[in-house]
């Protein structure tokens, strides 16, 4: 995973080689004082499946499992966690999808389907309370990166998440209506990217999804090498087959 400057990271690998996502984790690891020699940049291969996908494949299926009219839209709201308050601001972005046409899946971390699972279903219930809506589309387990595939944006807090919607060269839009400092590492490394935008309150996220949506977010051009290379190398799925290979070797 990604890398921080945690002090219990100084005394945590003791392999001969280290294998890590980019020159990020390098970097990280050489301050923490870990010998050059011991690491070796692959790439990470938990992105790997990204570059396989078959988005028409995908996107018949995904409208299938959720009901959702294949002509429709999908915002994808994916959070690392639940947050005080949540059901508030995502009650107004349930209905302002209604209203414009579009299709809200929330994908919830699936950390809580098991644990603290009648605290997330609470927050569903509250959501559906506020907005005033029978069902929601929600899954804690479906793969995010097929959802993120058939998604005109995706709307995260920091997670990995965002990491990956960018791989698929997606619109990401940062909340951080609680102006939480906790996911440092994500954070910088989505906002040095220009496929990003961070909404410090709801009006502003309605703003940056009308820009999504008039195709008005996106650079013209989009260098994933230069927007994310630090933390997935070569952007191109083979991280596996590297590692293999050095193995092998």
């Amino acid at each position: 995973n990604l890398m921080n400057n945690a002090p219990i990271f100084t005394d945590w690998f003791h392999a001969d080689k280290i294998l890590t996502y980019g020159y990020h984790g390098k970097k990280l690891l050489n301050r923490l004082n870990y010998d050059s020699d011991r690491i070796i940049v692959t790439g990470n291969p938990r992105n790997d499946n990204i570059y396989k996908i078959n988005k028409n494949d995908v996107h018949n299926k995904i409208t299938n499992f959720f009901h959702i009219d294949s002509n429709k839209k999908i915002i994808l709201l994916a959070q690392s966690l639940w947050h005080d308050d949540d059901e508030i601001w995502i009650a107004k972005l349930v209905n302002f999808c209604e209203k414009n046409g579009l299709e809200l899946i929330i994908k919830i971390h699936p950390r809580y389907r098991l644990r603290a699972n009648e605290y997330s279903e609470t927050k569903i219930k509250k959501i559906k309370k506020l907005s005033n809506k029978d069902s929601l589309k929600y899954s804690y387990d479906y793969d995010f990166s097929l959802l993120a595939s058939c998604s005109e944006t995706v709307i995260t807090d920091f997670s990995y998440a965002g990491i990956e919607a960018i791989l698929q060269k997606k619109p990401v839009i940062l909340v951080n209506f609680m102006n939480n400092q906790k996911f440092d590492v994500v954070r910088e490394c989505l906002n040095k990217s220009k496929m990003t935008d961070e909404a410090n309150n709801y009006e502003e996220l309605e703003l940056m999804l009308n820009k999504v949506l008039k195709n008005d977010f996106l650079p013209e051009e989009i260098d994933l090498e230069n927007e994310i290379g630090e933390f997935d190398f070569k952007n191109d799925g083979n991280a596996s087959k590297r590692i293999v290979n050095y193995l092998i070797k």
